[in-house]
């Protein structure tokens, strides 16, 4: 779980840079979500420059800041992974839809975002196996295991989206696929519940990131429900990511950490749950660690989870 010290107008040149890549692979950006997020970037940092900060809890900037993360992510992708497959196809997608996310609904652009910014971490970690040449999405490690990447809008839309990604699977398994992963992203609707992370030192930060993710996965990602309802053969467990973004300490000192979960779905010690185990370990450094329960209880005892009602 990285964490990322940067100043406002740093990130704003790392997204410029970003967005020159897109450009250069004919990306659409101009008079997109993409120009928007940098308008109110730079806004800010022009009201930082002024010594003014109250700026960093709106809600625009927030948005600003995840999405644009996303972006400067994507463009440390190799180029070879792109020309492969279709990669350039999706990547000229990844401009489209709204600014902010519509609840209750798929974004198919940001879907495409989350995926190439999956790709762009299991190519740090050596263990990227390519993008789909089955209509999926990527494939992860030298077998290809497939992973279908959603981002979710709001927690009522998280079991249709955990569907869509069952449905996909099981047709890439019915073509010869190997089974595979979902790939699920909580980050707007955690940050709509509690917005940004304030804090008084990184450690906190990390902690805090942390917290926010473990404490909604037993009340919203691993009910009872959920994982009847995407345990199968064809899937071998989810992946849950969210990027928080926020302050610590002096108003100028911008943090950005993304913590990812893996959430099993079959008996331990099954084969489908070992296998599972082994690919999830590929998207983050260090090898994959065993949450506790204490984790879990001790998580939602300090963080106040939006109830799920639709469990």
């Amino acid at each position: 779980m990285p964490l990322i010290l940067i100043s406002l107008s740093e990130f704003l040149q790392q997204y410029d840079t970003a967005l020159e890549w897109l450009d250069g692979h004919d990306v659409r950006t101009h008079g997109t979500r993409l120009t928007a997020y940098r308008r109110s970037m730079a806004s800010a940092d022009q009201d930082e420059a002024h010594g003014r900060f109250d700026h960093q809890q709106r809600p625009e900037l927030l948005n600003a800041l995840v999405e644009a993360s996303e972006i400067i992510e994507i463009a440390q992708i190799d180029e070879a992974d792109l020309a492969a497959a279709d990669g350039l196809d999706k990547l000229r997608r990844i401009s489209g839809g709204p600014d902010t996310m519509a609840p209750e609904r798929a974004d198919p652009a940001r879907d495409y975002a989350f995926e190439f910014y999956t790709a762009a971490v299991l190519q740090r970690q050596d263990e990227f196996g390519g993008f789909s040449r089955q209509n999926g999405d990527l494939t992860v490690a030298v077998e290809g295991y497939p992973t279908e990447c959603k981002r979710v809008s709001s927690f009522n839309s998280l079991r249709n989206r955990l569907r869509d990604g069952k449905s996909k699977l099981k047709r890439l398994v019915q073509d010869g696929s190997p089974p595979g992963i979902i790939a699920i992203d909580l980050t707007r609707p955690v940050r709509m519940a509690h917005g940004p992370i304030m804090v008084e030192s990184d450690e906190q930060f990390l902690r805090e990131a942390e917290r926010r993710l473990i404490a909604y996965l037993s009340e919203h990602m691993m009910t009872g429900r959920n994982i009847a309802s995407v345990a199968c053969p064809s899937v071998l467990g989810v992946i849950v990511r969210c990027l928080s973004v926020g302050t610590v300490g002096e108003h100028a000192n911008i943090r950005r950490s993304v913590v990812w979960q893996a959430c099993s779905v079959h008996a331990d010690g099954s084969i489908e749950d070992t296998l599972f185990r082994r690919v999830a370990g590929a998207f983050g450094s260090g090898g994959l660690r065993e949450g506790t329960r204490d984790e879990i209880v001790n998580a939602t005892a300090q963080i106040e989870v939006v109830p799920n009602r639709r469990r």
